[in-house]
């Protein structure tokens, strides 16, 4: 499977976006130098996937990616290829009846690092950007999803932390931490 990665970032990140970037031997940079907005730069990377790739990854700066995160994370789309898919979940999963041991289904609530098939991100791109009372990227594509009645996939446990610093789009709101991330 070709998978295609990219990390969303914002200037003043670069320290983050930048040890990110150093884990991948090939990978796109999307940089928010004019504070464009959540959904404009993610917008902007999701634009940039690659057409001839299976699926496309995109990463958030303030992401921390488990060890061996590429591994897992190819063998974690083999498995659930198709699905929306999410590595990083920031509630308590145990709200959710059908959680599998690897897996749960729910709705789209954090786009820390999701992976789309990239065959879908142009409808997706187009459908979100008729959703301007929105603003965030995450609540424009959860909409999007459930539009399409669907859900996302999340691995359990996530494979990805957030980084313990404040939001770019909102600064007051408290940090979200996954509470079944595992290194």
């Amino acid at each position: 499977m070709n998978i295609d990665y990219i990390i969303m970032a914002h200037k003043s990140r670069k320290e983050h976006y930048e040890r990110l970037a150093n884990q991948f031997d090939d990978i796109k940079l999307c940089i928010d130098y004019q504070n464009q907005g959540a959904w404009a730069i993610a917008k902007q990377a999701w634009d940039m996937a690659d057409k001839d790739s299976d699926y496309t990854i995109v990463i958030q700066d303030d992401a921390i990616l488990c060890d061996n995160f590429k591994n897992k994370a190819e063998a974690f789309i083999e498995q659930h290829a198709g699905h929306v898919i999410s590595f990083y979940y920031g509630d308590n999963p145990q709200a959710h009846k059908e959680i599998k041991p690897d897996y749960f289904d729910t709705i789209l609530n954090h786009a820390v690092c999701l992976a789309i098939p990239t065959a879908e991100i142009p409808g997706m791109i187009q459908y979100c950007d008729f959703q301007p009372e929105c603003t965030g990227d995450d609540m424009k594509i959860r909409r999007w999803l459930i539009t399409n009645s669907r859900t996302c996939r999340y691995s359990n446990p996530s494979l990805v932390q957030h980084r313990d610093i404040p939001s770019i789009v909102d600064p007051t709101k408290p940090v979200r931490q996954s509470k079944i991330y595992k290194q």
